[in-house]
């Protein structure tokens, strides 16, 4: 087995990755300057694109059924998030975070025209909802199980029946189920240490 090494002193501080076949999306800051990345999965020096990104942080990087766009969840006072044309990623719609939400999302995930933004949520987790290309907002959904209000939400993914599971970064960690299409949780199971 070869291992290969390579030293980029472009790059400062990644905080996303995607593997998308043969390349690898990086979300990286440079000085104070958030920043998209394509390169070769073979050779990673090997530059496609490399855009500026009107965010102080992108928190994770995914694509979804739409597979022509990148979706991005952005650390931003403004933006919530953003959609990557990945044929021509100086193309970028924005997202605009609704009125009242502060907290930025820590993951997204893009499904039936929809994207879904977790919010990590101090007081309560919530998902928000926007219509995938026109940008448009939809709903904010809290996370909660009759008088349960989930929060410290980190990760979600979807399973094969199209449903949510989001995982929180608690003692006890809680694994939720998720329904975007109803709007409800429909179990939490509980792991202690």
């Amino acid at each position: 087995m070869q291992i290969k090494h390579h030293i980029d002193t472009d790059l400062g501080q990644i905080t996303a990755s995607y593997v998308d076949g043969n390349y690898l999306w990086i979300g990286y800051i440079l000085g104070s300057v958030s920043r998209l990345r394509k390169v070769s999965i073979k050779d990673p020096i090997s530059v496609y694109f490399d855009v500026e990104i009107s965010a102080t942080k992108i928190n994770k990087i995914t694509i979804g059924t739409q597979t022509s766009y990148l979706v991005l969840a952005l650390e931003s006072s403004s933006y919530i998030g953003c959609i990557v044309t990945k044929a021509s990623p100086t193309t970028i719609t924005y997202y605009t975070k609704p009125a009242g939400i502060t907290e930025n999302p820590v993951d997204v995930i893009q499904a039936g025209g929809q994207s879904y933004f977790l919010m990590p949520g101090v007081t309560q987790s919530k998902i928000i909802k926007y219509n995938y290309l026109t940008s448009t907002y939809s709903s904010i959904t809290n996370i909660s199980l009759g008088a349960v209000n989930i929060t410290n939400a980190k990760a979600m993914c979807i399973d094969g029946s199209s449903k949510f599971w989001i995982v929180t970064y608690t003692d006890p960690m809680n694994l939720i189920k998720y329904n975007p299409s109803t709007s409800l949780v429909e179990q939490i199971n509980e792991f202690a240490s």
